[in-house]
Formats: structure tokens, C-alpha cells, sequence
């Protein structure tokens, strides 16, 4: 039996002439024309996932029958969302148990942040945040309530998708919010001169250029 290769006897059928095949553990070393071989015997091929996958051409996928197929594509998606060992003791450290009770605040809370801004959203809005500069956050950058969900953080209710985690770099953010602020004042500077000419020639009020909370008297030129 070629390295990789583990292989026991499974009944099929329900009748007294049960038929008699094999079950075959592929993993790496096993050559692809084995394993067309091992299947065209009507063997039953399980295949190996993480770092024993056996990665296969498309061409000798097809000529699978349509029930090793299936149990192919199912083993190379686990194999490809999967980062290896180190990442996966990394990702342990954050899981959560996902049948905890919290409330919406447990749930809502974000740790571990670093150097990243967090906030949630709604599934409608994440492309227009994305525009904006914001990413999903990943499984292994921040620790939530619920864990992580495949590659990102999520809430969901009754399996429904509600709010989604995005991230983006902290000076990134800051940079955003000084540019509102500036964008604001400016505004807020043309209002105030707005005001002030509407208003010239009338008794009134107009707020101070000293200070923004302070009001000053415009006097009528008529009194």
C-alpha cells in the first residue's frame, strides 16, 4: 500500500449479496494515478484535510465518480480556508463558546484592538464603508463575544447575518475625523459670516468671532 494510503473493507448493499469495497484515507504521497485507480475499482476515497490534503489537477477530478468528486471539492475548501497549525492554536486562544447567553453589549464589545479602529455594520452598508477605507476584520485581529465566523466577525440572529466587523488603521482614522472637524469649522465659519451680512442693518444677535459660544449684539442702525 503506497505511503498515504489507509484502507479498510466497508459493506454496501442490503441484501444477503452485500457487496464488499474499499474505503481509502488519501493523503499526501499518494499518486494521482492511484488514486484514479482506487476509484475506479468503486472505492470509496476519503481524503485528507489540513496539512495532509492532496491537491489534484482538474482533469483527474473529473474522471472521479460524481460521490468522490463531492468528497474532494468538500476537503479542498476546508484545506483552503485552513492556515495551518500555528494559526489555528493562535485562533484557539480567541474562540468563544458560541451557546453563551450575552446581552447586546457582550456581544458588541471588541478586544484586543491594537493599532485598528473597529466598528460594526449592517450587511447593506459594508460596501460603502469599504469605499471609505474600512476592511473585514479578521478571525485572528481581534477577540469578540461570539468568536469568529470563517474569515470575519459577525452577529447574527435566528442565522440571519445583522452586523458585520470592519476595521481600519487607527491614523488612518484619525486622519478622517481631523478632516471633518476642519470641514465643519470651515462650514460653520460661512454660516456665521452668512448670518452676520443677512442680519447687518437689523437688530439682532451674531455669534462672536472671540468665541463660538458667545453671542454679540448687532445694534439697529435705526435706533
Amino acid at each position: 500500500m503506497p505511503r498515504g494510503v489507509k484502507a479498510e473493507n466497508v459493506e454496501s448493499g442490503v441484501s444477503n449479496g452485500a457487496n464488499s469495497m474499499k474505503k481509502y484515507t488519501i493523503g499526501t504521497g499518494v499518486k494521482p494515478e492511484d488514486v484514479l485507480s482506487y476509484d475506479h475499482e468503486g472505492g470509496v476515497l476519503l481524503f485528507e484535510v489540513k496539512g495532509e490534503f492532496l491537491p489534484l489537477d482538474e482533469e483527474i477530478v473529473k474522471q472521479l465518480s460524481r460521490e468522490n468528486q463531492l468528497r474532494y471539492h468538500g476537503a479542498k475548501e476546508f484545506h483552503d480556508n485552513w492556515r495551518g497549525e500555528d494559526h489555528e492554536k493562535f485562533v484557539e486562544q480567541f474562540s468563544v463558546d458560541k451557546n453563551l447567553s450575552g446581552s447586546a453589549t457582550d456581544k458588541l464589545n471588541v478586544k484586543d484592538t491594537k493599532d485598528l479602529h473597529f466598528r460594526w455594520a449592517r450587511p447593506d452598508r459594508v460596501s460603502s464603508y469599504l469605499a471609505m477605507g474600512y476592511r473585514l476584520a479578521g478571525p485572528d485581529e481581534v477577540q469578540t463575544f461570539l468568536g469568529p465566523s470563517g474569515n470575519k466577525h459577525e452577529i447574527s440572529v435566528l442565522g440571519k447575518q445583522e452586523l458585520v466587523l470592519l476595521c481600519i488603521p487607527k491614523s488612518q482614522f484619525e486622519k478622517k475625523m481631523q478632516e471633518k472637524v476642519k470641514k465643519n469649522k470651515e462650514m460653520a465659519g460661512l454660516l456665521q459670516k452668512q448670518t452676520a451680512s443677512s442680519l447687518k442693518g437689523e437688530g439682532g444677535f451674531v455669534a462672536s468671532e472671540k468665541d463660538g459660544h458667545q453671542w454679540t449684539e448687532i445694534p439697529n442702525k435705526e435706533e
